[in-house]
């Protein structure tokens, strides 16, 4: 005689969904972390912004080079004192 065979209701399907939400979380958590990384390192190393170089921007008139443009290097030695 065969009998039917019950189901019986499976008490691990719920801590099966914590750990599918669990997991997603981790998910999350380590993409986030990883665009925060690249981010860091895009603003680090990335692109400089453009140098601006104009009157209102530029106020070294001394000391001069050969060719008359400002020395930038001497007048950044000047400004940052003796060594």
């Amino acid at each position: 005689m065969l009998r039917s065979a019950r189901v019986k209701p499976v008490k691990h399907q719920a801590a099966s969904r914590w750990r599918r939400i669990a997991w997603s979380m981790l998910v999350a958590l380590a993409a986030l972390s990883l665009l925060l990384v690249l981010v860091a390192l895009f603003a680090t190393y990335g692109p400089d912004p453009a140098i601006i170089v104009g009157p209102r921007t530029t106020v070294v008139t001394e000391p001069l080079a050969a060719d008359g443009l400002p020395d930038y290097e001497a007048a950044w030695l000047a400004m940052s004192g003796p060594a």
